[in-house]
């Protein structure tokens, strides 16, 4: 959760507690750009509202700030705060929060490929995977299972799956929202109705895939990917 002002912030973390959550996670204030002492501020007072551990999300491509390393080795040291959501597209800057923080934060990024297997078995670092595109089910976190049980030859075929099944779904048009048959969620909604998932339809301004030749292109790829259509 996230608002321009931290209180709003705070009292959805409290809503979140009180429905039962465990944990929150919250990016940036929108719009506000704020400094590094007023991002400080704004996450102190979004952690104290309840004492429920807390992930920070970067994700400067939506929220248009970017949060430094340097400033998430600061934001470390809120005791609540036990783990981030780096979605920053460049992946030194994971490399780097996995080094600066690895050690007492949670480390989500994009771990699930070939790299993020060679982080996690050489001890590097990096704990587990967020993105868009979980199609291939429960072999997601098979990868990070045969990757701390130490089949690396498992996890990398897995990986290489992954990889080949959304680079397909993306297509030659990527532009990480807007894939090769309409916008992330949409596409990602129409791939889980092919399976037999309640995917249902996303919510404008986003418009669903409904073009018959595109639902053939998807389901085609599914199937390439070992997945099963209905």
């Amino acid at each position: 959760m996230s608002c321009s002002r931290a209180a709003d912030a705070a009292a959805l973390a409290v809503h979140a507690a009180g429905a039962g959550a465990t944990s929150v996670m919250s990016s940036p204030p929108p719009m506000a750009r704020p400094t590094d002492a007023e991002l400080v501020a704004y996450y102190e007072e979004v952690a104290a509202a309840t004492g429920l551990p807390m992930w920070l999300y970067n994700f400067p491509q939506d929220n248009a700030h970017n949060i430094r390393v340097d400033l998430i080795a600061r934001l470390a040291d809120i005791p609540n705060v036990v783990a981030i959501k780096q979605s920053t597209p460049d992946t030194r800057e994971l490399l780097a929060t996995i080094e600066a923080v690895g050690d007492r934060l949670i480390v989500f990024g994009h771990l699930l490929s070939r790299l993020g297997l060679a982080l996690i078995t050489s001890g590097y670092g990096g704990d587990g995977h967020f993105g868009s595109g979980l199609l291939l089910g429960r072999q997601m976190p098979e990868f990070f299972e045969r990757a701390w049980a130490g089949d690396t030859e498992g996890a990398g075929e897995i990986a290489d799956r992954f990889e080949r099944l959304m680079a397909s779904l993306l297509g030659a048009r990527v532009d990480g929202y807007n894939w090769a048959f309409g916008g992330m969620q949409p596409t990602l909604k129409a791939a889980m109705n092919l399976l037999g998932q309640p995917g249902g339809y996303p919510r404008r301004p986003k418009l669903p895939v409904d073009d018959p030749r595109d639902l053939a292109a998807i389901r085609a790829i599914l199937q390439e990917a070992g997945l099963t259509c209905v």
